[in-house]
């Protein structure tokens, strides 16, 4: 080698550094002018700041007390002998601490950044769209540089300290990546519990003395379920991609070149976060400009960011392995990132044609709507599907993959994929500054609203910022469920290439059995979860209703209420202890259903079952997102004055189907990515232990 390639690993330092220091850079715009005493929103500002206490009090404790156990059960199976390396339970603690961490901090931001939003729309569309970019560019660079740091971290401890190779480096991080993903679910799941619950409570607090309470907690909501449950699901997104890129690319590297295979990821995710910095500054858009020019501001950012990245790695995929070959799976994630973004815009957004069609299918009452709905979320599910199986095949081709199955290029061909899906993530820090922008669009355009609600120009612009946000979330979900398969397809594929040498011919085909078993539990899995899911957000938004009642049932008995009981964090609270107990059911499903198919049916049974979560998990939460965000969309496209307007019939109904498709689109969709994601993660880590351990033998031993 021309170079010392193992040096280049610092690479991912500096682009962690940049990264880092970017995200302080946006806290400084996102957050505004400090709130003084006489502003008209700080009443606004002290009750959110008081609901996000009350719900990080009754949250965050629990999860990581539960995340602790799992650390000690890792711990307890190290001293037993079951778990092959040292630092697999500290892996695993730091991916969820990271995660923790970006969702904390997104949530914070996001909610601070909705009230100076809602101040800089009082004077300047443009200081308002800022505002809320920012906040959602901390969450994207937050988690692209603690992303990298961590990686990286990881690799030159593992490297430098305890000497060890590449392929010895991949296998013990593999357990940083499943920490990142189950806690990325459970803060997914419990900020989008307690989202529901409080978006009911505000609607039916509306036009009566409780409403602070709801509309707190909606507030918050908006910020934990959106902008930190996608940013700390990017987040795993991100470290998962790059891990099973390394695991692959120590496995499939000749020899010289192993080092080359795991510094291309981190350079390819480092130019990413550069090239997203400089994409930032083209987000700027004039006075009363329309929704298409609004959403073709945000693309021409995000796109820019992967024409700048596809650029700059020509060069260094050249110096790193001689050759242009491996720049093509790359530049075919970039382009599959874009296009996965632009195509859920197109069959989702208020400003396109599909949605004018529901919209006005809604004339002819709710059951034309719900149907429309549904078909809309049909039809955009074949395009997503379609754009991810031409990228997988592109990306295996493009490396020098074939089709018959030769196994001598197999391995480079599933780096390849893998390879395509840091691609993809690389440009994370701007695409989820756009697709999360959403909470801050919405908490900015209620308050602003509800602060001057007699200015009309300050109407207008928090109605925009509000159709802005709506479509830029839909179209971050988009990128967040293509990116999510791609991400478990790579681990999933890091798990056959890790097993291959080991099992018997056959073992691992998908005519097996066991194999076929497994994939239509898998399947089931994923709608079970689903269902789950919505169950748990039915029971949570119940639990909301019932706080109103009480408290409006102790407004009535007593003129002397005390604001402890029956204020904001007396609803936020009660919220979200619900959430909390909605989240076992799910959770458990998504964590044991891998180990259990392993047990049970062995290697291909597990291998099966992810395999079959990944298929049906892609399709459902593609089609639940976009049904759901097509939905909601229609009606705020209805109040801004079409088809009759606000209190119209066709609202009505309108109405009925977004309240339909808020499950879908903020909590079931998402969270089955993470599904996807997890259910892969856990088989990488299993995976040694299948390899060690005889269930069935343990069986006959403890019955005698």
């Amino acid at each position: 080698m021309p170079l010392q390639m193992e040096n280049l690993i610092w690479l991912g330092v500096g682009g962690a550094v940049l990264c880092l220091g970017f995200a302080l850079l946006q806290l400084r715009r996102a957050l505004g002018p400090k709130v003084e005493a006489n502003d008209p929103l700080q009443g606004w500002y002290k009750a959110i700041r008081e609901g996000e206490r009350a719900f990080f009090k009754v949250q965050y404790p629990l999860l990581f007390g539960a995340f602790c156990l799992i650390f000690a059960l890792f711990v307890a199976l190290f001293s037993g002998g079951l778990l092959p390396d040292p630092f697999f339970p500290a892996a695993f603690f730091s991916g969820g601490v990271c995660g923790t961490l970006v969702c904390l901090i997104g949530t914070k931001v996001s909610d601070a950044a909705g009230i100076a939003a809602a101040r800089a729309a009082g004077e300047s569309f443009n200081r308002a769209l800022g505002t809320v970019f920012s906040s959602g560019a901390v969450a994207g660079f937050l988690a692209a540089g603690l992303g990298l740091a961590h990686v990286t971290g990881w690799i030159l401890f593992l490297k430098y300290q305890m000497g060890y190779t590449p392929d010895a480096i991949a296998g013990t991080m593999i357990p940083f990546g499943a920490g990142a993903c189950l806690m990325a679910l459970l803060l997914r799941l419990g900020g989008s519990f307690f989202s529901q619950a409080a978006n009911l409570g505000s609607r039916m607090a509306e036009g009566t003395e409780e409403t602070l309470g709801p509309a707190v907690a909606r507030c918050v909501g908006g910020g934990a379920g959106c902008m930190g449950g996608l940013g700390a699901g990017l987040y795993e997104s991100y470290v998962a991609s790059l891990l099973a890129a390394l695991a692959l690319g120590a496995a499939s590297a000749e020899d010289g070149l192993m080092w080359s295979a795991l510094v291309l990821p981190l350079a390819v995710a480092a130019i990413g976060a550069f090239c997203s910095m400089i994409a930032t500054l083209l987000i700027r858009s004039r006075e009363k400009a329309g929704q298409r020019e609004l959403l073709f501001i945000l693309r021409k950012g995000c796109y820019t960011a992967a024409i700048l990245t596809g650029a700059v790695c020509i060069p260094v995929t050249y110096l790193l392995f001689g050759s242009w070959e491996l720049w093509f799976p790359v530049l075919t994630g970039l382009v599959a990132g874009c296009i996965f973004s632009y195509w859920t815009e197109c069959s989702t957004s208020a400003a396109y044609g599909p949605v004018h069609q529901l919209s006005r299918a809604a004339e002819t009452g709710t059951e034309g709507a719900l149907l429309e709905g549904l078909r809309l979320g049909l039809r955009s599910t074949a395009g997503t599907v379609f754009i991810a199986s031409a990228s997988i095949l592109i990306a295996f081709l493009s490396a020098g993959g074939t089709l018959s199955g030769d196994p001598s290029v197999f391995f480079k061909g599933c780096y390849a994929v893998a390879l395509a899906g840091v691609g993809m993530l690389s440009t994370a820090g701007i695409t989820l500054a756009a697709g999360s922008m959403g909470p801050g669009c919405r908490n900015a355009s209620r308050l602003a609203e509800a602060q001057w609600p007699e200015d009309g120009a300050v109407t207008e612009r928090s109605r925009a910022l509000s159709f802005l946000g709506s479509s830029a979330m839909a179209g971050g979900k988009g990128f967040d469920a293509g990116a999510s398969f791609l991400t478990a397809a790579a681990m999933l594929l890091a798990c056959v290439v890790l097993l291959r040498s080991q099992l018997p011919s056959g073992t691992l085909q998908l005519t097996h059995p066991a194999a076929l078993a497994g994939i239509l539990l898998g399947v089931m899995t994923a709608f079970a979860f689903a269902a789950l899911v919505i169950k748990g957000v039915q029971r949570s938004v119940q639990a909301g209703a019932e706080e109103l009642r009480r408290q409006r049932r102790e407004s009535r008995e007593t003129s002397d209420r005390k604001p402890a009981q029956s204020g904001p964090t007396a609803f936020v609270g009660r919220c979200a202890k619900s959430a909390l107990r909605q989240m076992a059911a799910p959770i458990l499903l998504a964590a044991l259903s891998p180990v259990a198919a392993g047990l049970i049916l062995g290697v291909p049974g597990m291998l099966g079952l992810v395999f079959g979560v990944m298929i049906s998990g892609f399709a459902l939460s593609v089609y639940m997102s976009n049904t759901g965000s097509a939905w909601g969309n229609a009606m705020e496209y209805i109040e801004s004055g079409k088809l009759g307007g606000k209190g119209s019939a066709c609202h009505k109904a309108a109405t009925v189907c977004a309240g339909v498709g808020d499950p879908f689109r903020e909590v079931a969709g998402p969270a089955l990515n993470q599904l996807m994601k997890l259910c892969a993660a856990m088989a990488l880590l299993t995976t040694p232990l299948l390899l060690s351990f005889d269930f069935y033998a343990f069986l006959a031993a403890i019955l005698g």
